[in-house]
């Protein structure tokens, strides 16, 4: 029998242009980003996950999205990881990511950027994406929550399932 593994890509939440940063790197969430993360992150604590592992980039938007994540799902930091080359890295490196993860049985939630992200999701699953009306499709804070089976190698094209694909604006 088959084991369905869980993998949730999410993209950092908004980020605020506004605020004083030396670079891009250091960038924090904006009000907005705040919010969207928060929700998100309390829409990730109902999707029954299972066990978590958590991989972030080290930017900081994207750890400040991490946070929100740690608490609502009440993880432990023993499974939160930090991954230096999500930042500013290709789907590639996504998919080394995943390869790795997928060798626990825990559900891994990757946060991460664009376009690595889209690049990601349309290779992994590229008949079942969806975009938004503006033609986007990881919109910030979004996630994407794939299944596959233990046997199957994961990063192979068209070689996942599309769950669920969450946005912000689409919370009720």
């Amino acid at each position: 029998m088959k084991k369905e593994h869980l993998l949730v890509l999410m993209r950092h939440a908004k980020s605020d242009w506004n605020a004083e940063y030396r670079h891009d790197f250091d960038r924090p969430l904006s009000k907005r980003g705040r919010r969207d993360a928060e929700g998100m992150s309390r829409w990730l604590a109902d999707q029954e996950l299972g066990s978590v592992s958590l991989v972030s980039s080290t930017a900081v938007r994207a750890l400040e999205t991490a946070e929100y994540i740690l608490s609502e799902l009440a993880l432990d930091r023993t499974n939160f990881h930090l991954e230096e080359k999500l930042y500013a890295c290709d789907q590639a490196m996504i998919l080394d990511v995943i390869n790795r993860q997928s060798q626990t049985d825990s559900t891994c939630i990757i946060v991460a950027h664009n376009p690595a992200l889209d690049q990601t999701l349309e290779f992994l699953c590229p008949a079942t994406v969806r975009y938004t009306d503006k033609g986007k499709l990881m919109t910030t804070a979004a996630a994407a929550i794939l299944s596959y089976s233990y046997s199957d190698t994961q990063t192979k094209i068209n070689s996942v399932k599309l769950r669920t694909l969450m946005r912000p604006r689409e919370l009720v």
